[in-house]
């Protein structure tokens, strides 16, 4: 059996237990420890942990714009997708359109948020598809890393709401 030999050396004067660089090399590895814990997660519009109600309330739409590839979308003012989640922020990810459309948005039962979901680079077009491929378009506040709700609805006296991705 082989043998390792150790020796105790007292740690060198710059890196004493009193140090400044000793204390700042542990800050920078716990921050960066830290940060690397709190990490992304992208819900795709199909994913089962969004409740969707009525569940036929709401269609699915296929369009290459979209992340993963489609996007749900209601035209009833009662309908609401639901979002339950642990975690610090989260991002409402959805295409836009040249036509004035809006989702609503509530955290944790607050006042509604309105996001526009309109092409501000186009034509008004009711017709037409959707002109921007999905990007962010609004993320919450830092939160407590507790359980949070995001209610997605439509937004009061209009009667479309689209969901697509939640990061």
């Amino acid at each position: 059996m082989d043998m390792i030999e150790c020796s105790t050396r007292p740690l060198s004067p710059a890196l004493s237990l009193t140090s400044p660089a000793l204390f700042s090399l542990l800050l920078v590895t716990s921050l960066i420890t830290h940060a690397s814990a709190q990490q992304e997660v992208v819900i795709d519009d199909n994913d089962p942990s969004i409740i969707y109600t009525p569940s036929d309330g709401w269609t699915e739409m296929d369009n290459p714009l979209d992340r993963g590839g489609s996007h749900m979308v209601t035209v009833d003012s009662r309908s609401v997708a639901t979002f339950t989640f642990t975690g610090v922020q989260v991002t409402f990810w959805a295409p836009l359109w040249p036509s004035e459309l809006s989702t609503s948005v509530s955290l944790d039962g607050g006042a509604p948020i309105r996001i526009s979901l309109q092409d501000p680079n186009s034509p008004v077009d009711d017709n037409a598809g959707e002109s921007v491929a999905s990007a962010p378009l609004w993320t919450s506040p830092m939160l407590d890393n507790t359980q949070h709700t995001l209610v997605i609805g439509t937004w009061p006296g209009e009667n479309v709401a689209v969901v697509d991705t939640l990061a």
